[in-house]
């Protein structure tokens, strides 16, 4: 009760957290001095516009998430606490959780999945690993974070030759070595099996919903369908 508890506080830093976490890692995402209707069309990394219209409509738009997010945090807080009693165990657990909330919550708000916190879930995971909380041997782990970033890279290099776009942003690539790095290279295989799973009913939901017309321009942010399928893996 107590976990559940403080994890419904916790849930309102880490909506906190989704709301302008990329403002500060990303400055050129913000208006201009003066002029508060201008943008960039293009950010450094060559990303195209339609980012920044998906992050201007994320600013304009009242943020709807956060007892969704206080909810996740309260049951992420409770079932670690329950199934391992307080301690590291449970902590690494939590934070783990907590990272993977805030990165879904980005992707699905802002089509980012920052670096700092894909590298900080994978070091994360390298350590749970060496330190036997996360249930998967060193090497395991090692192959698993390898293992998961090769296979989107290789769909996404076959995808880039064939349509001269990338399926998949850097982001998935690294919260998917991570993802690795936790569940092993067993786990990895079911993780992007229920990925894919999901997204691709997510996609053909949308579709019908808009007048079933599904099209490979469409674009749907990966990260959540990875958090939501590793999550499912753990528990």
């Amino acid at each position: 009760m107590c976990a559940a508890a403080g994890g419904l506080l916790a849930g309102v830093v880490l909506d906190t957290v989704i709301c302008r976490l990329p403002a500060k890692l990303f400055p050129e995402l913000r208006a201009m001095p003066g002029a508060p209707q201008v943008w960039p069309t293009r950010l450094p990394d060559g990303r195209s516009s339609r980012r920044i219209q998906a992050w201007r409509v994320s600013q304009t738009a009242r943020p709807t998430q956060l007892p969704l997010v206080m909810l996740l945090s309260a049951l992420i807080a409770g079932w670690a606490t329950s199934r391992f009693g307080p301690g590291w165990p449970a902590a690494i657990h939590v934070a783990w959780f907590y990272g993977l909330v805030v990165l879904a919550g980005i992707d699905l708000r802002h089509y980012l999945l920052p670096d700092a916190l894909t590298i900080g879930l994978l070091a994360l995971a390298l350590a749970a690993s060496a330190t036997g909380f996360s249930g998967v041997g060193p090497m395991n782990a090692a192959g698993g974070a390898i293992g998961g970033f090769s296979v989107l890279w290789c769909l996404n290099a076959g995808y880039r030759r064939l349509r001269k776009i990338d399926g998949f942003g850097g982001g998935d690539l690294k919260l998917m070595a991570a993802i690795g790095a936790w569940v092993g290279m067993v786990g990895t295989i079911d993780v992007l099996t229920i990925a894919s799973l999901l997204a691709l009913s997510c996609a053909v939901a949308l579709a019908l919903l808009k007048g079933g017309r599904i099209s490979l321009q469409s674009r749907l942010p990966f990260g959540p369908f990875l958090a939501a399928a590793v999550a499912l893996v753990i528990v």
